[in-house]
């Protein structure tokens, strides 16, 4: 039989993905052609976060002022508030579980946010007080609770009402309770508010009972659904509340897909120019990735966040990363006068190990994240993570066949198509320059450590409490008449514009505002600009102790990442190499949190999910120069200068191609993305430039000088050994 052409092949491949694409954009309607179900569009099949559809994010924290809080008292209370946001007709909330004291709900697309806040929050303790003020029953002797409506002789509605069915313990004490308290009264109370004050008529009997005299059909509603969920175990303090309008929502999520669309193109243009034949092979691979990758991120239901489309163009310049990596080590082959097809197999196998240790180190960060993270940090980790995994499927196997396809249809047998020039080669004398580049390394260091210790930080509310609150004013306005209106609140708070027509005011106190404060806010700005509730595009509080627990959640999953990465590199090289990129990466971040302090930057959750992706991603360029000074050394022996020489400067092409690809993703996030995706992104592209420097100038020499001291305290214990034994 004869084998299958390459055209054919490349065709199928190329018709395939294109009618996945078509699916992936536009959907199938099915059932107008064959009455099946219909095929959704990739975009339908995505679950979006809070900052996409808008809606509510809320922690709540148990109070433990009478005692620690179990595992069981919270599963009640996720319970309960599940079932209270459940009759809301809310589609997809999440509640679960954080630490050891706290719930974190969210609830999307909701329609009716302040109606919200207050139903999640409310205790409901419910309690029945006869006339002499003593608590005769409580909610837990309420069997059920049902909205009821009464109509008159008409038909029209008449009054609303709640029904409550008490249990046979409560029947018995409402019965005789209500037998001597006739003509008098028994308030029933909820949280402490009287909620119906009726007299008693006659004696009770078989457990049953109205509240009566509701205003309208919601009230009731909302009543009997908080009395049948019943109490919350213990009481709850909203420590961290969220909520973002519909408008701030979609105008988010178009800005994101556009800034991630000029990433992808400005990546996939630089592959091009850069790699001709092979880069288009890679930009053919990458557009199947993203394909791939989308559908992955559906079937997996995994929530996109504004933080996870940063993951998702991280990681389509880590697939770039891959296809870079085995390019190079393509045109090294060619230049040793294999053939096209001998140099491509040579160059994709000898890839493969440096290509699964750089992505095993970012998928170790990735976890770390997602173990140690909350929200939308756990929601950036897992679409990095996916994203490492499908790259590694798209840039080893896919690449490889359309590209030796391609070979095979164009009958190429040199390596101009290849972007292979005049080999100059580059001499960077990094083994003989080591002193200065650590000398200047150290500068930059101690200036950004003694910034960090003396001048500070910029925190935001994350870290230090408070509350942001973005209005859309519709209009141009004066900063000092906002500043006006917000002496009675805050007269300390900060006042800035947002939004494309600086038409949207952004509030920033050091204060945590309740929501009666925040409504009263609200009030104030509709007797001042004829403003709605509609009109607030988001509210963010976070108390003080919110700060307390990121800031150990940010250092546990620091420090995991980087015993994480230690134990890994140990395994794969050996411990000094462990030492040498662990000392690199520390360069990297101190430079990051630096040059925040220095320049008063806003350090929040964003800012430590960056920093802990630099830590999985700058560690890249660092073990591909250690992989090709492992691979170096039984060339060179004892002649340490000729190794770290040549493998650095084998691997600069590289490590700077790889930056570039992936500066170019993360800077159009900079650019055309949301202010949030861009906090996201400035500490990554500082982290990157400093991880480049310290891949390139520092790592491999930090190996040697770390190699030489233990070779010293060898030889000293040694030869101290040698003298005692004279000796004796």
């Amino acid at each position: 039989m004869k084998k299958t052409k390459p055209q054919v092949k490349l065709i199928a491949l190329i018709i395939v993905a294109a009618i996945f694409g078509t699916l992936f954009l536009t959907g199938l309607p099915v059932s107008k052609l064959f009455g099946y179900y219909d095929i959704a569009p990739v975009k339908d099949l995505i679950n979006y976060g809070l900052d996409f559809t808008g809606g509510i994010y809320i922690v709540l924290e148990a109070d433990e002022s009478e005692g620690e809080v179990s595992d069981d008292t919270l599963d009640k209370a996720i319970a309960t508030i599940r079932t209270r946001i459940d009759s809301m007709g809310v589609s997809e909330p999440t509640i679960t579980k954080q630490g050891t004291n706290q719930i974190r709900i969210s609830i999307p697309d909701v329609t009716d946010q302040q109606e919200a806040l207050e139903m999640v929050g409310k205790t409901a303790q419910l309690e029945f007080i006869d006339p002499d003020g003593n608590v005769i029953l409580t909610g837990n002797d309420v069997k059920s609770s049902t909205y009821d409506e009464v109509t008159d002789e008409t038909g029209l509605m008449a009054a609303y009402s709640v029904k409550l069915t008490f249990n046979d313990a409560g029947s018995d004490v409402f019965e005789k309770e209500t037998s001597e308290h006739i003509d008098s009264t028994i308030r029933i109370v909820l949280d402490g508010e009287v909620i119906s004050n009726p007299q008693v008529r006659e004696t009770i009997t078989g457990g049953e009972a109205w509240i009566t005299g509701l205003q309208s059909k919601d009230e009731a509603v909302n009543l009997a659904t908080l009395i049948r969920a019943g109490a919350l175990p213990v009481d709850f303090d909203a420590v961290h509340v969220e909520t973002i309008g519909p408008t701030l929502g979609e105008g988010s999520l178009a800005k994101s897909l556009i800034a991630g669309a000029i990433g992808v193109v400005l990546v996939m243009l630089f592959m091009a120019v850069v790699y001709r034949l092979p880069g288009i092979a890679a930009d053919i691979a990458l557009a199947l990735y993203v394909i791939i990758y989308l559908y992955f991120m559906a079937a997996m239901k995994v929530t996109l966040t504004l933080t996870g489309v940063a993951g998702i163009i991280l990681s389509i310049g880590m697939a770039v990363d891959s296809n870079v990596i085995i390019f190079e080590r393509i045109k090294e082959e060619l230049s040793l006068g294999k053939s096209v097809k001998t140099a491509v197999n040579a160059g994709f196998s000898r890839a493969l190990a440096t290509i699964l240790d750089a992505n095993v180190t970012t998928i170790i960060a990735g976890a770390c994240l997602f173990l140690f993270g909350s929200g939308s940090v756990q929601g950036f980790a897992a679409t990095l993570i996916i994203g490492v995994l499908v790259s590694l499927i798209t840039a080893v196997f896919f690449t490889k066949r359309i590209l030796i396809w391609i070979i095979d249809i164009m009958h190429i047998e040199n390596g101009k198509a290849f972007g292979m020039k005049e080999a100059k080669g580059f001499n960077l004398p990094i083994f003989e320059k080591s002193k200065a580049f650590v000398s200047v390394a150290l500068v930059i260091l101690l200036i950004c450590a003694g910034a960090s210790v003396f001048t500070g930080f910029n925190l935001g509310i994350d870290f230090a409490g408070g509350s942001i609150i973005q209005v859309d004013m519709h209009e141009t306005f004066e900063v000092s008449d906002i500043k006006a209106l917000m002496t009675e609140f805050d007269d300390q708070c900060d006042i800035t514009t947002a939004g494309d027509d600086r038409t949207y005011v952004v509030i920033s106190s050091s204060k945590d505002f309740s929501d009666e404060e925040k409504n009263a806010i609200m009030d104030k700005f509709g007797e001042e600009y004829g403003l709605v509730y509609e009109d607030l595009l988001s509210f963010n509080k976070v108390a003080p102790s919110i700060g307390k627990d990121l800031q150990k959640q940010a250092l546990t999953a620091a420090l995991v990442t980087v015993i994480g990465i230690l134990i890994y590199i140990t395994f794969r090289f050996e411990f000094f190499f462990g030492v040498a990129a662990v000392i690199a990466l520390i360069h990297d971040l101190l430079i990051v949190v630096g040059i925040y302090s220095i320049f008063k930057l806003p350090v929040n959750s964003s800012f430590i999910a960056a920093l802990l992706t630099i830590l999985g991603y700058s560690i890249n360029n660092t073990i591909v120069v250690f992989d090709r000074v492992r691979e170096n050394r039984s060339r060179f022996g004892t002649d340490i200068k000729g190794l770290i020489n040549t493998s650095v400067n084998q691997t600069f092409t590289r490590s700077l191609y790889t930056t570039i690809t992936t500066l170019l993703a993360v800077c159009a996030l900079y650019i055309f993305g949301v202010s949030s995706i861009r906090e996201f992104s400035l500490p990554m592209i500082i982290g990157f430039v400093a991880g480049l420097y310290s891949s390139v100038f520092l790592a491999a020499n930090v190996w040697n000088m770390v190699k030489k001291k233990e070779a010293v305290a060898v030889r000293t214990g040694g030869n101290a050994g040698k003298k005692n034994s004279k000796k004796k």
